[in-house]
C-alpha cells in the first residue's frame, strides 16, 4: 500500500445502534455505539480497513505516426555560357535551328 495515501475505515455495528457523534468536532462521529431508542451507550464499534480501489493505469497515447516523407531532388540550373539562363540556351537553339530550317529551305528553292 502507497504511504503517502490515507487508510479508510468503515465503521461496523449492529442493527439498532448508531455512532455516536463528536462534540468536538463537527461532523465527526466516535467509536462509541448507541442504541437507537435510548440513545444509551451499548458497545464499541469495530472498524475494517477499506481496500483502495486500484488507481487506473494511466493511459498511454498512441505513438504519433509520422507520414513518409518525399524527397523530391530539383536539378539546379547550371551556369552556361558565361552565366547566362538555361531559358535563354534553349530559346537561342530554338531560334538558330528554326533561322537554320529556313535557309535551307530557301537554298533548295
Amino acid at each position: 500500500m502507497d504511504n503517502n495515501r490515507e487508510q479508510l475505515y468503515r465503521a461496523v455495528h449492529p442493527e439498532g445502534t448508531h455512532l455516536a457523534s463528536s462534540k468536538d468536532t463537527e461532523g465527526s462521529y466516535r467509536g462509541v455505539l448507541l442504541d437507537n431508542e435510548t440513545n444509551r451507550v451499548v458497545g464499541q464499534a469495530e472498524f475494517v480497513l477499506v481496500e483502495p480501489e486500484p488507481e487506473p493505469e494511466p493511459e498511454s497515447e498512441p505513438p504519433v505516426v509520422m507520414p513518409p516523407q518525399v524527397v523530391v531532388p530539383v536539378a539546379q540550373p547550371q551556369a552556361q555560357s558565361g552565366g547566362m539562363p538555361a531559358w535563354m540556351i534553349a530559346l537561342a537553339s530554338m531560334l538558330s535551328t528554326l533561322i537554320a530550317m529556313r535557309l535551307l529551305s530557301w537554298l533548295r528553292n
